[in-house]
């Protein structure tokens, strides 16, 4: 599950800054991903009648969270939202095989919500945002796959920021 970033700024998810014994194991304290959705930019209009209401889901291996929904906001918006994920990096990548998972939706009352696109960032690439400064900071390509014909079109884009925190321990 992903973790609130105010709860890691309280202390209570990655408070340990040193490995801890586990049984018979050694364990390390887990990095933290930061992922910030700052805006989207010309996204696919699943509703031509009224404006979309879009909200991101992203996902790493089997934890993923999910932003509040900008209720008319359009192809157009500001999300300016983070979500953190704590990463071991003594367990096995194939959990994570899949890579950072961004999808954009438009929430639909009473329907199934459109999916307005997706992408993935893959982890080799993750792997080396390794602090703040050197960060993955900028525009990504969204797809979207047509109902009917199942091919992918655009789906606009989304400004993102994505950088480890407590990385050193990957260079060990």
């Amino acid at each position: 599950m992903a973790t609130d970033p105010m709860a890691l700024d309280q202390g209570t998810s990655a408070q340990n800054d040193v490995g801890q014994f586990k049984g018979s194991t050694f364990e390390f304290p887990p990095a933290i991903l930061r992922v910030k959705i700052l805006s989207g930019s010309n996204l696919y209009k699943t509703d031509h009648l009224h404006g979309i209401d879009p909200y991101v889901e992203v996902a790493l291996g089997s934890d993923s969270s999910r932003s509040i929904t900008l209720l008319r906001a359009g192809s157009n918006c500001i999300f300016n939202w983070t979500v953190t994920f704590p990463f071991n990096p003594t367990h096995d990548d194939e959990e994570h095989s899949d890579g950072l998972v961004i999808t954009v939706w438009d929430q639909d009352l009473g329907a199934k919500d459109d999916e307005v696109g997706r992408c993935t960032l893959p982890m080799e690439s993750i792997r080396r945002c390794e602090t703040k400064r050197r960060a993955f900071r900028g525009k990504v390509k969204l797809l979207h796959k047509g109902r009917l014909s199942g091919r992918e079109k655009k789906g606009g884009s989304v400004d993102i920021e994505v950088y480890w925190e407590n990385h050193s321990i990957f260079l060990a």
